[in-house]
């Protein structure tokens, strides 16, 4: 079960973090949000529930590990951050694409065009599978709207099939 520290929090801002159950649950005092304008905006989602003074809103929620980094991803209905589009992903799926074209429209042999990249051939040859990814799947990568567990390094593990549906079955994209 994941761990969140909280020891650089107060004993009072401790007691308003629980993660259990795959629930986000934060105890609020209403008073916090005095200077913030209207209170109401902290409570639209998720299930609330209030004395005059408290209000205790609790979210769906899943602690997903995506490359190095963990994320809190909130459940269906909540409003999310804006989309920041994975730029190692897109930048991985350009290469994979420049190198195919180079490869087909130049007639540039794989071992050629690694050693002018500086790069082994294996390396070239994980990332031109990325030239095949769905043009759905492409364009939710770009949006930064792909699901947390869609990293590079999971697509460079992943045999992906040729059929774009099927692609988008096995990635999750339903």
């Amino acid at each position: 079960m994941p761990t969140v520290r909280l020891s650089h929090l107060s004993a009072e801002e401790r007691r308003a973090y629980v993660l259990a159950d795959n629930k986000l649950a934060l105890k609020l005092q209403l008073g916090m949000f005095a200077d913030h304008g209207d209170q109401t905006d902290v409570i639209e989602h998720g299930a609330v529930t209030s004395k005059p003074e408290q209000v205790r809103l609790s979210l769906p929620m899943r602690i997903r590990q995506r490359g190095v980094e963990m994320k809190l991803v909130l459940g269906a209905g909540v409003p999310q951050p804006a989309a920041k589009p994975d730029a190692t992903l897109i930048r991985a799926i350009a290469r994979g694409r420049r190198w195919f074209s180079l490869i087909c429209d130049e007639q540039r042999p794989l071992n050629e065009l690694a050693k002018e990249e500086q790069l082994s051939p294996r390396y070239i040859a994980r990332h031109l599978r990325l030239a095949f990814l769905a043009p759905k799947i492409v364009k939710t990568i770009l949006d930064g709207r792909q699901p947390p567990t869609l990293t590079l390094e999971m697509l460079r593990q992943v045999e992906l099939p040729l059929c774009w549906e099927a692609q988008e079955n096995q990635l999750g994209f339903d």
